[in-house]
């Protein structure tokens, strides 16, 4: 019986992280069909109510950081604000691929595509079933061929009047 009553305070407390985990989730998955369907403020309040529960968890951090940006992107200095929180998320679980996807979209919007491309690689190290990663080093490479593509094929057009 003595034994019962030392356990129960670890028992009740193990209930407690369960339900804070559970409650947390909820959130997350109502963030999830938020943002498939485009609905980015209310996708951000879901990921924030989950990072606010289970702050430990870097994905929320990290969703919520995207969501904030996809809600308000004309918004002067919000994907420098997204950025940062993104990173800090990164310290938080640096084994999680979707926060360097997040990464890597991030820097994208904001024109800065080869750390874009470095983070979108790492995602892919880290799981290399990322499809989103992939598709997006694969959108990296065509518009950097396009791009020297570009400027070849004007300077052959160039060269051909030319001569």
């Amino acid at each position: 019986m003595l034994r019962r009553l030392k356990e129960a305070p670890k028992e009740a407390e193990e209930l407690a992280e369960g339900h804070r985990a559970l409650e947390a989730e909820l959130a997350f998955q109502k963030g999830e069909t938020a943002l498939a369907q485009k609905r980015y403020k209310e996708a951000e309040e879901h990921y924030r109510m989950a990072s606010q529960t289970y702050p430990e968890e870097g994905e929320y951090n990290a969703l919520a950081a995207w969501a904030s940006y996809l809600a308000r992107p004309d918004r002067p200095g919000q994907i420098q604000a997204s950025l940062e929180e993104a990173l800090q998320a990164r310290k938080q679980a640096p084994t999680r691929e979707r926060i360097y996807l997040i990464l890597g979209k991030l820097y994208k919007a904001s024109g800065r595509l080869s750390i874009a491309e470095r983070m979108f690689g790492r995602a892919v190290e880290l799981d290399p079933d990322c499809l989103d990663a992939v598709r997006e080093l694969r959108l990296v490479d065509m518009r950097r061929q396009r791009e020297s593509g570009g400027v070849l094929s004007f300077i052959r057009k160039w060269l051909g009047g030319r001569r």
